[in-house]
């Protein structure tokens, strides 16, 4: 079973070279674009309230200086 990772990230760079490390470590990708995303995503809020297209996952990549709020928020 491959193993599910979160990235909370905000910059299109930090996302890409994230995604190119997951294709060659074999497992699987969502990204959330901010703080609010992450923690609906987390929540099962709105658009992901459906965990067998949205599972738990296994390790989350966040960000924690993002603009407008930072991921100490996610944390929180």
């Amino acid at each position: 079973m491959n193993r599910l990772l979160m990235l909370v990230e905000d910059d299109e760079n930090d996302i890409f070279l994230i995604e190119s490390s997951e294709k060659v470590g074999g497992g699987l990708l969502t990204v959330t674009r901010d703080r609010d995303e992450a923690i609906q995503y987390l929540s099962r809020e709105e658009r992901y309230a459906n965990r067998e297209r949205f599972p738990i996952p296994d390790m989350i990549l966040l960000n924690l200086k993002m603009p407008r709020k930072s991921g100490f928020e996610v944390l929180e």
